[in-house]
């Protein structure tokens, strides 16, 4: 029989929670409007508070893609320890010291949650 393995940390960047929301964004429209209806009566913010480990949130201030309302949203629903890192000027597509920035914040966050 196979032992189910507790998740012990989870990390997340510029999650979509709202998927209707993100696709109706400005440069979105024509994107997947079958996904958009698909998932329309999935909630993931009521589903969030079944995570109970810790978890850090990174999104840039300066995300055009999804909201950082999403993230915010997110973070009050999770169930358990839980952190948003904002990136500031950085957007959803990180790169050079916004990465930089995202990889130091993931490392201590795993250093603090994962060499307990």
């Amino acid at each position: 029989m196979h032992q189910a393995r507790r998740l012990l940390a989870l990390d997340l960047k510029a999650p979509v929670s709202d998927y209707v929301e993100a696709l109706s964004l400005k440069g979105n429209e024509n994107r997947s409007r079958d996904f958009a209806s698909q998932i329309a009566d999935i909630n993931i913010y009521k589903q969030a508070k079944n995570i109970t480990c810790p978890v850090l949130i990174i999104h840039g201030s300066a995300d055009n893609d999804v909201p950082i309302s999403q993230s915010e949203k997110l973070l009050e629903s999770l169930g358990g320890e839980k952190r948003l890192a904002i990136i500031h000027d950085a957007g959803h597509v990180m790169r050079g010291p916004f990465m930089q920035d995202a990889h130091n914040q993931l490392t201590e966050f795993f250093r603090q949650n994962l060499l307990k």
